[in-house]
């Protein structure tokens, strides 16, 4: 076949993907803020400064903010350091985003707070333009390997509607993993060819996308492991020569550029070059959730985007080379992921730390949709299908609610299957706990009799809390599902007075007559923000009498 030929079966692999662009941007409704939520609030921050303020203080941010929520906006991800007010979030997304961002804000009038809605569309069409130019890199990525262009041009828009990656390229574009994606495939597109064909050009090109991905999340520098798998087998000694040792410096210039990019922007927020942007989070290598994070209810990436499981045995098969070191790589990379103190990394459609390393993924798979696909294509397409069309309804059980966004588990898995209803409770598996903190044991109550909650229900008053500490509480609240009816909803509420700071309904509970457990367990932390001067807990139901079996909290004081 010609070689502009396999190119055109190659890309129509991405045209699913355009259309899809084309469509969702016709049909989207943006409101100001629509898509700027969670964690993509600290990695749009940097856009409406950089562009528009033309500096780092974050002013439209820190409006925008004050204006929309009524938390206070240092608690998610500005922090106060000596030297002025640093973002916990690295910079390297709306770095690639800020071409698009300019552009926008030329259409629009001087008095912009870089929130409005065309601000939007250009983020849009920026992580659409990103993720073709990461399917670019991995059309000869997989190439490299001689995967059949056929297979190539199944095996993206698989990838893609299969997995997460569609989920966070075109619903939560502000997150940080399409563009990691794109840099990740690139560094390994770049490497892949250094090492083929040793040109000065491609070490370089490795270099700087590596460093691009180091900028957009620092835990990207792991993907170095793989560097192995992308050797093109030949004798050590020759890898080793004089040659390839001249050509190791080459990479380190490429990397060189955005290091330095990193280290400017991380000057000009707090005056410092390596302040803790993490500040109050971390890892613990030593008890990593490995087989949460796969296999896990709540995020795991291989249950809730199955077609990825297939390619893991793919490598079994091959020479020992390539699979001794796909492994390696992939070990080292999971290892990391389930170390973080948060490890199913909160609001997430399966686990979306992965979606960055996905060409890595997609090389063994590309080797089973080779093999498997030409002997029982029919059958294997089927099968295909199958597992694609799951990931995509699951996705719509997502973003319905039906699919909870940190808190599944087995029971409620089991529930929801195939279910298009929206459950009436989600609590039932908070276990969440501060990092790297102690605590001890400041105030618990327990009440074990059945009573009933009609209405507001009794105030509880929690004594001493005087001082400022961050709090952590935690409890359960049991009951029976005979007493609920249909329109019943307990909730559960607690309020803390302080000067200029009122928490109430951090949590609700709602608890229906098919709820999914008749136990509900909650937690979170009562921030060190000013010494409470009074804090109460109370429960109570808005229209008929629920009857609780059991309800317990504790309060424990943290202390580093």
């Amino acid at each position: 076949m010609p070689y502009a030929t396999r190119q055109f079966f190659a890309w129509l692999s991405v045209l699913p993907l355009t259309i899809l662009l084309s469509v969702g941007i016709s049909g989207a409704k943006i409101d100001s803020g629509h898509y700027v939520k969670s964690d993509g609030r600290g990695y749009y921050a940097y856009l409406p400064s950089l562009v528009l303020d033309r500096n780092l203080a974050f002013e439209k941010a820190i409006a925008w903010e004050q204006a929309r929520f009524d938390t206070v906006y240092a608690n998610d991800y500005l922090h106060a350091v000596p030297g002025g007010t640093i973002n916990k979030y690295f910079p390297g997304s709306a770095l690639l985003l800020s071409p698009f961002y300019a552009v926008a804000a030329q259409l629009g009038s001087d008095n912009q707070t870089g929130y409005e809605s065309h601000f939007q569309y250009a983020v849009i069409i920026g992580a659409w333009f990103y993720l073709f130019f990461a399917c670019f890199f991995c059309v000869g990525f997989l190439r490299s390997y001689h995967i059949n262009n056929r297979v190539i041009a199944g095996l993206l828009p698989a990838l893609f509607f299969g997995t997460s990656l569609f989920h966070y390229t075109h619903f939560e574009p502000l997150m940080s993993h399409v563009y990691g994606f794109f840099a990740l495939s690139g560094f390994f597109y770049f490497s892949r060819k250094f090492f083929v064909k040793g040109q000065s050009r491609f070490g370089i090109l490795m270099g700087l996308f590596l460093g691009i991905a180091v900028v957009i999340r620092p835990t990207h520098l792991v993907a170095v492991t793989a560097l192995p798998l992308l050797f093109h087998p030949r004798p050590f000694s020759e890898l080793a020569s004089s040659y390839w040792i001249k050509k190791v410096v080459l990479p380190f210039l490429g990397l060189l550029g955005p290091l330095v990019v990193l280290f400017t922007a991380i000057y000009l927020q707090s005056q410092q070059f390596s302040p803790m942007t993490y500040k109050g989070e971390g890892f613990y290598f030593l008890k990593p959730q490995l087989f949460e994070v796969l296999f896990g209810f709540r995020s795991g990436v291989f249950l809730y985007a199955p077609l990825l499981f297939l390619g893991v045995f793919a490598f079994f098969k091959k020479p020992t080379f390539h699979r001794d070191a796909w492994f390696f790589s992939f070990s080292v990379i999971t290892y990391v992921i389930a170390s973080w103190w948060n490890w199913y990394y909160g609001d997430s459609f399966g686990h979306r730390a992965f979606i960055d390393f996905y060409l890595l993924l997609a090389l063994p798979l590309a080797y089973v949709f080779q093999r498997f696909g030409s002997k029982r294509p029919i059958w294997f397409g089927v099968f295909l299908v199958a597992l694609v069309g799951l990931s995509v309804f699951q996705n719509w059980q997502y973003r319905q609610g039906i699919l909870h966004a940190f808190d599944m588990d087995a029971k409620k898995y089991r529930k929801i299957f195939g279910q298009t209803f929206t459950p009436p409770v989600w609590q039932g598996g908070c276990d969440e706990r501060p990092f790297g903190k102690q605590s001890e044991l400041h105030y618990h109550y327990e009440q074990q009799a059945a009573f009933q909650v009609l209405g507001q229900g009794e105030k509880l008053a929690i004594p001493n809390i005087l001082d400022n500490y961050h709090y952590y509480v935690s409890g359960s609240v049991q009951f029976e599902e005979s007493s609920l009816g249909a329109a019943d909803e307990l909730f559960l509420v607690f309020q803390s007075y302080a000067p200029q700071y009122w928490l109430a309904h951090p949590l609700k509970s709602f608890l229906q007559h098919d709820s999914l457990l008749n136990e509900s367990h909650f937690c979170f932390v009562l921030p060190k923000l000013f010494a409470h001067q009074f804090v109460e807990f109370s429960l109570w139901s808005n229209s008929g009498a629920v009857k609780i079996n059991a309800f317990q909290f504790e309060i424990e004081k943290i202390t580093y």
